[in-house]
């Protein structure tokens, strides 16, 4: 069986590895199978958010319990333990600033165009990002 590739959100038919002869493609990272792939689209962490440069949906909660609570309340995910699994292990791994150590609930934010999570410093940010991560309570 062949390899099941990330697709990125800007060309959803290229495989993150950059792989030309990928054919199967995913959005989810549980259901690929392209360890390149996820180690290139791995979470990282971001020490602070920025207002003018976030890409995130307005729907969803950026504080990391509130957004595991909402996937878990609104997942259509045949598996959604498993995606929240290893959602949990990316945040072990990426949710960490260089100031203020490990982040127990950081902002979890989509990197878009490299279809990855991006978790940032709740102390080290400001402005209408923190003012919202504070008021996910």
């Amino acid at each position: 069986m062949s390899k099941i590739h990330l697709a990125t959100p800007v060309a959803p038919k290229t495989a993150a590895c950059c792989d030309i002869t990928a054919t199967r493609f995913t959005m989810w990272r549980w259901q690929c199978t392209c360890e390149t792939c996820k180690l290139i689209t791995a979470a990282r962490p971001m020490d602070a958010v920025r207002d003018t440069n976030v890409l995130h949906r307005a729907d969803l909660p950026i504080r990391y319990s509130r957004l595991v609570q909402h996937v878990r309340a609104h997942a259509t995910l045949p598996d959604v333990e498993a995606a929240i699994a290893e959602f949990e292990c990316e945040r072990q791994l990426a949710a960490r600033c260089p100031r203020c150590g490990p982040i127990l609930d950081p902002i979890a934010l989509l990197d878009v165009p490299a279809n990855r999570m991006v978790f940032a410093c709740p102390n080290c940010t400001t402005g209408a990002v923190r003012a919202r991560w504070e008021a996910e309570q």
